[in-house]
């Protein structure tokens, strides 16, 4: 029952994969950052969470939403993947 939206680069899977693996474990992928959002992924490809680029606008829009109290989690790749496995 989470809602994911993924930024950046993935360097596992595609995006319409891992957004598939979002449904098929009941959860929702909406198109944009919300602060009703659960779960911020940053693709692990040239992540700013992993040292590598720039942060992109829904990264950012998180951190606002982030700095006003949301509830929202800011995840890299990996950290989704091990979830979805659990």
């Amino acid at each position: 029952g989470k809602s994911v939206v993924f930024t950046g680069a993935l360097a596992t899977v595609d995006r319409k994969t891992a957004q598939g693996q979002v449904r098929d474990l009941g959860g929702s992928t909406p198109t944009g950052v919300t602060k009703d959002l659960d779960y911020l992924v940053v693709g692990d490809k040239g992540s700013p969470l992993l040292g590598g680029g720039a942060k992109s606008s829904k990264h950012k829009k998180a951190e606002r939403y982030l700095a006003e109290g949301a509830s929202l989690q800011i995840i890299t790749e990996a950290r989704f993947l091990e979830m979805a496995a659990e």
